[in-house]
């Protein structure tokens, strides 16, 4: 903790706004298994609330907003569909619906307690274009591909919005969960915006757009899904401000640049629209002899 404050002290003194993230990838062994982690009822409100509740007075002073939890679905999709992150699993649907439920519940109830420090507050979805998924360019989509692509917005979009406007968690296989005071738990709209997925009939998560290279990670950099995800998360969300919390490319993708470009343009886009876009946040470390060039205003 004295090493956090230290950190937020001289981000302070630099002129720079650190906001407060609680979750994003992994979480202690003694809570994620010994006490069933997020998804249990008891651990969620008893361990979870305090966590949350001692981080914020310890370190609420020094922050200039709060986001519970970054990128919920991600973390139970990479966790327990693709073993790609902590606790490793692989294709265990249930554990997936089981752990994205207590992120999301866990996210409203960590907000609803932060929000008392008069510090603004975001949500930090990860919202990902999903298309179906083609086995040639010319051969257009199978009804099976067609019908899993809902599938997956709904599970990696659909239940969060419904949650946030109608104080409802719907998530296949388990069932609806009222969430009072989901809908005025947020003061922004946060998201994230990584890469797009083409889906196929069996589920199977495929980079897209299918006809470009692939980046080291297997994803496709694709500023104009950066476009999508932006005037998509507007539309659903009417007038609430918005935050894009992580966006970007390495500094070694050889999209850079273009990437850099396209995607500032986008951005500045959606201001001129009149979308009320409080921050876009590039996150991949900067290389500062290739970084790009700050938008004038």
């Amino acid at each position: 903790m004295e090493h956090l404050r230290e950190v937020l002290g001289a981000a302070r003194r630099l002129g720079l706004a650190a906001w407060g993230c609680l979750h994003e990838r992994a979480l202690p062994g003694w809570f994620s298994v010994d006490e069933h982690g997020l998804s249990d009822d008891r651990a969620r409100r008893y361990f979870w609330a305090r966590h949350v509740e001692q981080v914020g007075e310890d370190l609420g002073e020094r922050v200039d907003g709060w986001i519970p939890m970054v990128e919920p679905s991600r973390w139970a999709v990479q966790g327990w569909l693709t073993g790609s992150g902590p606790p490793g699993g692989r294709d265990d649907a249930m554990g997936f619906s089981e752990a994205l439920e207590g992120a999301l519940l866990g996210s409203v109830e960590a907000a609803q307690r932060l929000r008392g420090s008069g510090r603004p507050v975001a949500t930090g979805q990860w919202i990902v274009p999903a298309f179906a998924g083609r086995v040639t360019p010319d051969v257009p989509p199978s009804p099976d591909a067609e019908a899993m692509t809902s599938t997956v917005d709904e599970a990696l979009f659909g239940c969060w919005r419904r949650m946030i406007a109608e104080e409802t968690l719907v998530i296949g296989g388990r069932a609806p969960v009222t969430v009072p005071g989901a809908r005025t738990a947020f003061d922004r709209i946060g998201f994230t915006y990584r890469h797009a997925v083409a889906v196929r009939g069996d589920g199977a998560l495929l980079p897209y757009p299918q006809q470009l290279p692939t980046r080291t990670d297997g994803q496709v950099t694709w500023a104009e899904g950066l476009a999508l995800v932006v005037h998509h998360v507007a539309e659903t969300f009417g007038d609430r401000p918005l935050q894009l919390i992580g966006y970007g490319v390495a500094p070694d993708d050889p999209a850079f640049d273009e990437y850099a470009h396209e995607t500032r343009s986008i951005i500045q886009g959606a201001l001129d629209d009149g979308i009320d876009l409080r921050g876009a946040w590039w996150e991949p470390d900067l290389d500062v002899e290739r970084a790009p060039a700050r938008p004038a205003g």
